[in-house]
């Protein structure tokens, strides 16, 4: 046992060295006895949700319990953090060229749940950059949270909107619709 004691520690500050490691391309823990170990003290990530945030774990296979054995969160995996002020669960750096020639470095916030275009979109309003961007930024802020694809009629809080969502009459146009209304007679 105690050098099963040695590997875990050595497995923990393995994770600790870690930084920026992504999580959208690691198994999901809950997942974990799809992924046998091949010898004992090997060590594997995984991503789970701790208090709301995406994060990396390490683990070790042990071959006596046939499990893996969470050793910890591995650093640099949770991205959270301030921006402008205000705590956001994610915070990924965007640089974009200038029209000067150099390049420039923001931050975007995102919060689990959130819709990656309308966090995109606010982020294209407050700095007044091209809207040609929006796609780029949000595919971005969605692999980088490993978030799943928008769901046509999803509101900025990541929820359906309601059959009355949209408001109004029958004109103007708005990227957002809710398909199951179509059924439903006037």
């Amino acid at each position: 046992q105690p050098a099963f004691g040695a590997q875990i520690e050595e497995g923990r500050s393995r994770a600790k060295a870690s930084q920026n490691v992504p999580a959208n391309d690691k198994p999901h823990w809950s997942n974990r006895a799809d992924f046998q170990g091949k010898k004992e003290g090997q060590v594997q990530m995984f991503q789970a949700v701790r208090e709301g945030r995406v994060v990396v774990l390490a683990a070790q296979w042990s071959v006596m319990s046939s499990d893996w054995i969470e050793v910890g969160e591995v650093a640099g995996s949770a991205s959270g953090g301030t921006v402008d002020g205000v705590s956001y669960d994610h915070v990924f750096p965007i640089e974009m060229d200038s029209m000067g020639g150099g390049v420039v470095k923001y931050e975007i916030g995102y919060n689990n749940g959130d819709n990656p275009y309308t966090c995109a979109q606010m982020f294209i309003d407050k700095h007044q950059l091209d809207q040609a961007n929006l796609d780029q930024i949000a595919n971005y802020v969605r692999n980088r949270a490993g978030a799943p694809p928008p769901v046509l009629g999803m509101d900025a809080g990541g929820g359906a909107a309601g059959a009355g969502g949209m408001g109004g009459g029958g004109g103007g146009g708005g990227a957002a619709m809710d398909t199951s209304a179509a059924s439903a007679s006037a």
